[in-house]
């Protein structure tokens, strides 16, 4: 297993405590939140790690990393409408921006397995990927 997660980990927290926002008057909320939203972000990291390393991936593991993939980019739409709700009255809105950073991080992690999921898809190599086969992701 070579892929860093120790790191994204501590960079997720270290995110959440310089970038949280002020949703209500607990800080440590408010931190977790944040450190949460990036984690969540990290979290299809070591999986597509695997996939791109392997070259292959069950047929379950790829229609959850392509499920995931659909609800970050409907996340991301979301909070990119409405990230001026963390209005930060001291400076620049970067509790606002950093939400829609970790958005977008997410959906560009997930493009590149999308394409070759899609591509996939199409050729209707998922009548053999139902039963579990592994299928190669090339």
């Amino acid at each position: 297993d070579s892929c860093a997660v120790r790191w994204m980990i501590i960079a997720a927290f270290v995110v959440g405590f310089l970038a949280h926002g002020r949703l209500n008057y607990r800080r440590h909320a408010n931190v977790f939140w944040m450190s949460a939203l990036w984690l969540e972000g990290f979290a299809m990291v070591p999986q597509i790690w695997m996939m791109a390393h392997n070259g292959e991936t069950d047929a379950y593991t790829g229609h959850w990393v392509g499920c995931s993939f659909i609800s970050r980019l409907v996340a991301a739409a979301f909070w990119m409408s409405v990230y001026e709700e963390f209005d930060y009255k001291v400076s620049w809105n970067y509790p606002g921006y950093s939400v829609c950073l970790a958005y977008v991080l997410q959906v560009l992690l997930g493009c590149d397995f999308m394409w070759h999921y899609a591509k996939m898809m199409m050729s209707r190599v998922h009548s053999s990927m139902s039963a579990g086969v592994k299928q190669r992701m090339s």
